[in-house]
């Protein structure tokens, strides 16, 4: 397994990726004695899709773990008493999708639970490339990034750039897939109104009444 630092969450940012099931993380001394610090500072750690499981004692280093996300592809994490007592003390934010073993996994340790940033569309041309991204703050508000990528200077791009969108919080009661696509980069509108993923979270999160649950 590859274990990593990250500039994924909203603070440092540790992630393992791969195939299969984590069974050791595999840090340096000197990590090890940088994340079991009373003075380190919060931590997200991201388990990216591919990986079926993490392994005993792998989240333990990890004192300051203040969210972690959990991929559809996961299906079991060891939890020791030392991870279940750094979990509860952090009030650990699971991120994941609704219905999946993330938000199985914060209800049986009565953790925060937050779902995941969905991508809602990509599009290509000749000068560059787009990515449009549904995320939500650490405090639960929602907002579009809209990635862009260019090798030269296109209009609009200043050679690449990022544009945050910020979204109502009941966004998911009030617009359709439609309305969201309207926000974006014209290019990107069919895929986002035939996202699957982002149909399913609108209708989820308004029969639910939200996506961030702290209870």
């Amino acid at each position: 397994m590859w274990v990593k630092y990250d500039h994924h969450g909203f603070y440092e940012c540790m992630a393992v990726s791969g195939k299969g099931f984590c069974g050791d993380m595999m840090l340096s001394q000197n990590e090890k004695e940088k994340f079991a610090a009373e003075d380190s500072g919060p931590l997200s750690f991201y388990i990216y899709d591919g990986v079926t499981g993490m392994g005993h004692g792998c989240l333990d280093y990890f004192h300051s773990l203040k969210e972690l996300r959990i991929a559809d592809s996961v299906t079991d994490i060891a939890v020791s008493p030392e991870l279940e007592d750094i979990l509860k003390k952090n009030r650990t934010v699971i991120r994941g999708s609704f219905d999946s073993y993330a938000e199985k996994f914060s209800k049986k340790y009565s953790l925060p639970f937050m779902h995941d940033e969905i991508e809602l569309g990509r599009s290509r041309s000749e000068y560059a490339a787009y990515m449009i991204t549904l995320r939500f703050h650490a405090d639960g508000r929602p907002y579009i990034r809209q990635d862009c990528i260019t090798g030269g200077i296109s209009p609009g791009c200043n050679g690449g750039a990022e544009k945050d969108i910020p979204l109502p919080m009941n966004f998911y009661g009030k617009m359709t897939s439609e309305d969201i696509a309207d926000l974006c980069i014209g290019s990107c509108y069919s895929a986002i109104c035939g996202c699957g993923k982002l149909k399913k979270f609108l209708k989820t999160a308004s029969r639910r009444n939200g996506y961030y649950f702290t209870d």
